[in-house]
């Protein structure tokens, strides 16, 4: 379980860093993409082996034009794992805070 969490923590920083502005452009581009991809790999803490099928679940806050608020822990994106327990999320919002649940 503690390399599990090494391994998520490890996912969440990378993609923490790999979150800036494509072509090292300002805020205020042009028809910029402002969506990333995060992937990783689920692994038993124990026997270090993949794990197929677990839920990866990614959470995070959105804005819900309706009542001009912010929404927390809103489902972002989610997936089961490849048998070799890869997992993949595309169009992921580059800018905001998230929780990434796995089960």
């Amino acid at each position: 379980m503690r390399i599990l969490t090494i391994v998520l923590a490890s996912l969440l920083i990378s993609y923490t860093v790999s979150a800036q502005y494509p072509g090292g452009q300002w805020s205020g581009g042009k028809n910029q993409s402002m969506t990333g991809t995060m992937y990783g790999k689920i692994i038993n803490g124990n026997t270090e082996k993949p794990i197929g099928y677990a839920s990866v679940q990614l959470f995070g806050s959105k804005y819900d034009s309706a009542s001009r608020q912010m929404v927390d822990n809103v489902l972002i994106s989610g997936m089961l794992t490849q048998q070799n327990g890869d997992f993949l999320l595309e169009n992921v919002p580059v800018k905001g805070k998230y929780t990434l649940k796995v089960t």
